[in-house]
Order: C-alpha cells, then structure tokens, then sequence
C-alpha cells in the first residue's frame, strides 16, 4: 500500500480490488492487437498469397520477409522498435496492477498511443476519474524498474488534464 493512504481509503480500496470485475472484451482485443494480428492477419494473408501463387510463392516470400527483418538496418530498427513499444505495454500495465495505480474501483490507466523517439518510448495515457499525474508520478521508480528503463518521466498533457505523457527511457536502445 502507498503510505499515504489512510486505513479506511486502504479498506474500501481493498474491497473494491478483491471484488471481481466483468471482463471487457473489447478492452482484451485493443490491449493484445500486436499478437492478434501476428496470429490472425499474417497467416491468413499468406494463405490467401497461396492460392494465387502456391506454395512456393508462399515461401518465396516468407523467406523474403525474414531475410529483409534481419539484414535490411532500417527494418531491423523498425520491428526492434515496434518489439519494445509492445513489451513496454504489457510491463506497463502489469506495474499498474502490482504497484496498485488503479482507481478505488479497480480500474487502470489507458495507454492510448506509443510512439518511438530517440532514447526511448513516449506513451499517452487516459487517466479514469480517481487518478492523476501525481499518482503516477509517485511510482515512476517501480514503472522504470517494470519497464528496463534508466528512468520514466511523467508530465501532465499540455491541452488536456485527464492525459499523461509518459517517456520510458530505455538504455543502450536508439530507434532513430
């Protein structure tokens, strides 16, 4: 528990963590789109490549694709770059529940956008009623620690209150 909660904010918040919550199905495919679409979209798309070309075409391209992703520099930055914003998300959202920045009913911050930029990944968040910056602020160390970053720096949304800009500084990484 953060110590600056008093025992009875520390007891409603308890109850409303143990209470089960209904799962949001939506909510569960937008938070794991990278895997659908590697599972789902990328199979189907070479299944649809077989009919017209067979399956050396099929292959052709398969080997196309992994040569191009391991020899080509600017690919290889691309899906290092795009591997790490999505490793960012799940750590992310697993420090959320572990260091408890919920709100009293349980719910999390959103990450509406990740982005690269040099250094790191920048991400926004949607912060539901009950939280604010300063909650996330507080446990920048843990999210750093969660996320193998040097540091997590959370600033206020220039236009709107409710958004969090986050920056997760990850070491050795530059995705220029």
């Amino acid at each position: 528990m953060r110590s600056r909660l008093t025992q009875r904010q520390a007891a409603v918040l308890a109850i409303h963590m143990a209470r089960p919550r209904r799962a949001n199905i939506l909510l569960l495919l937008w938070r794991w789109r990278y895997e659908l679409a590697l599972l789902i979209v990328v199979p189907l798309a070479l299944h649809w490549l077989g009919w017209f070309s067979g399956p050396l075409g099929v292959g052709g391209v398969a080997v196309l694709g992994v040569i191009t992703g391991t020899q080509w520099p600017a690919a290889r930055r691309f899906l290092s770059g795009r591997f790490w914003c999505v490793l960012v998300q799940h750590r992310l959202r697993s420090a959320f529940v572990q260091a408890r920045i919920c709100t009293s009913h349980g719910r999390l911050p959103g990450i509406l956008w990740t982005s690269l930029k040099p250094g790191g990944v920048k991400m926004l968040l949607f912060c539901p009623a009950g939280l604010d910056v300063y909650d996330i602020a507080e446990e920048a160390e843990v999210l750093a620690a969660a996320c193998f970053a040097e540091e997590v720096v959370v600033r206020r949304h220039a236009k709107y209150a409710g958004v969090v800009e986050l920056f997760v500084a990850i070491a050795g990484r530059d995705f220029d």
